[in-house]
């Protein structure tokens, strides 16, 4: 189980903060069994905090991708333009990736998938019936 963001109670202070859980079992990626561990933590950097993005950023879509063993991270920036990033998982490294995309700009809240075989993201946002499907290069 992974987890990504969040804000302080009054939402004036984002967090770029990736936490993963071990539900049980033996350890996996150095996570012992049903403990919660912060990742990214030594040398590695994670996306930045877009305090002109306000939520976005604190609240980026994710999706997973089975076949990199990775998770891939969406938000609009406060400039209107996409910023993905890639998490892999077995290297503690987060990567800037590009991509093109189209539909709204929004992410606060937004669910998303990875459609592994066209290498592209598709996010949903709740209670606005809008998508953005962004290609990855």
């Amino acid at each position: 189980v992974y987890v990504y963001g969040g804000a302080n109670g009054a939402d004036t202070c984002f967090f770029n903060q990736l936490w993963g859980y071990n539900p049980g079992g033996s350890a996996q990626q150095g996570i012992a069994p049903h403990t919660w561990a912060k990742l990214c933590a030594g040398s590695c950097t994670p996306p930045p905090v877009d305090a002109g993005a306000g939520q976005a950023s604190g609240q980026p879509a994710l999706a997973y991708d089975s076949t990199r063993q990775s998770l891939l991270y969406h938000h609009i920036g406060a400039s209107g333009t996409a910023a993905d990033y890639e998490y892999l998982i077995a290297n503690d490294t987060w990567t800037l990736l590009s991509s093109t995309g189209t539909g709204p700009s929004m992410t606060n809240g937004a669910d998303m998938t990875f459609d592994a075989a066209n290498n592209r993201l598709l996010a949903w946002a709740p209670g606005t019936n809008t998508m953005w499907i962004g290609q990855l290069h």
